[in-house]
């Protein structure tokens, strides 16, 4: 029912559906499957936090769904199989490093998967989590991991760009198509970015 009531307000802008909460009270979400599909068959992104409480099995369960997107999802770093299976499916991991730490699902930011995951080719984007909860706005999260993790100008850029390109803007692909353009177009000008246009 939430997923129909949700598809009711796609031309208001609503152009996703997620499944989040305790994973670790409920990790199963296979009694969901009805409410993804209805979701994805009236045209909404599908994505589910998974990760953030119970490791790379958690992350694993959630693939069930067929997620384009897994918001968290930085221990599957742990499971090289996982691993290669977000690359082929491709799934894109939403990783918010400073959440993490908050939670305590990551002791640090200096040992937060996100740089060693975007260099071993795991598609990855960069998130503040909920914003009112992490306190944290999206360029101090980029200055903070850039500090932390050492990640360049240009691989901050690739990340920057994937997000672009797996945003829930499946209603409207002209305006995805204009926006990477622009990004392209801004890159290929500065030296530091070149690497990534």
């Amino acid at each position: 029912m939430v997923a129909r009531i949700a598809a009711e307000f796609r031309d208001a802008g609503l152009t996703g559906f997620d499944f989040a909460g305790p994973e670790e009270a409920f990790p199963d979400p296979t009694p969901h499957l009805a409410a993804f599909e209805e979701a994805r068959s009236k045209g909404l992104g599908i994505t589910i936090h998974a990760g953030e409480w119970d490791g790379p099995d958690q992350v694993r369960r959630a693939l069930v769904v067929n997620p384009s997107r897994i918001a968290h999802g930085a221990p599957a770093e742990g499971d090289p199989t996982l691993l290669e299976e977000l690359k082929s499916r491709p799934v894109t991991l939403d990783l918010c490093p400073t959440s993490n730490v908050q939670s305590t699902s990551v002791a640090s930011l200096a040992e937060h998967p996100l740089a060693r995951l975007a260099r071993a080719g795991v598609p990855v984007t960069l998130s503040t989590d909920d914003r009112t909860v992490s306190d944290v706005t999206l360029p101090e999260e980029y200055e903070r991991v850039q500090r932390a993790l050492g990640l360049s100008p240009a691989e901050l850029w690739r990340i920057n760009r994937h997000a672009l390109a797996v945003a829930f803007l499946q209603h409207d692909e002209a305006l995805r198509g204009h926006l990477i353009e622009e990004f392209d177009t801004f890159a290929a000008a500065e030296p530091l970015l070149r690497e990534s246009a």
